[in-house]
C-alpha cells in the first residue's frame, strides 16, 4: 500500500477487503490517490479504480461483473467503478505493428526515413 495517507487509510481498505478473497489473491498493491481514493492494482496490471466513498457498493459491482462476464481474466488496462451509475473499463492499446516486424509497403520507416516512391 502506497500514497499520500495510505498508512493511515491501510486498516480500513484492508477491513472493506476481507470478503473478497478472489480479488485479494490477485491484487499487487493498493494506490492511494490524493489521500481520498484507493486503485487496486492487480498481478495482470489491470487497475481498479474506486471511488471516494461507497467502496462495498463498487465492490459488490465488481463481483457481479466478474460473476457474470468475467471481466478480472479480461485483457483491461483499467476497470473505473468510481461513478456508481455506470463502470467504465480501457482497454489496453493494441500493437501498433504487425508481430512479424513488417511494416505495410505505404508507411515510412526509420530505416528508410522517407515516405515510399510514389508518395509525397
Amino acid at each position: 500500500m502506497v500514497g499520500e495517507g495510505a498508512g493511515k487509510h491501510a486498516a480500513e481498505l484492508y477491513a472493506t477487503l476481507e470478503p473478497y478473497h478472489d480479488l485479494k489473491r490477485k491484487m499487487l498493491a493498493a494506490l492511494r490517490v490524493g489521500d481520498r481514493r484507493w486503485t487496486l492494482k492487480l498481478r495482470t496490471g489491470t487497475e481498479i479504480m474506486l471511488p471516494d466513498g461507497n467502496i462495498e457498493m463498487a465492490l459488490e459491482s465488481l463481483t457481479k461483473l466478474e460473476q457474470d462476464r468475467n471481466v478480472l481474466a479480461r485483457d483491461f488496462a483499467a476497470i473505473d467503478l468510481r461513478l456508481l451509475d455506470r463502470v467504465t473499463v480501457r482497454m489496453r492499446e493494441a500493437a501498433a505493428m504487425p508481430l512479424d516486424d513488417t511494416a505495410p509497403a505505404d508507411v515510412p520507416t526509420a530505416a528508410t526515413g522517407a515516405a515510399p516512391k510514389g508518395k509525397t
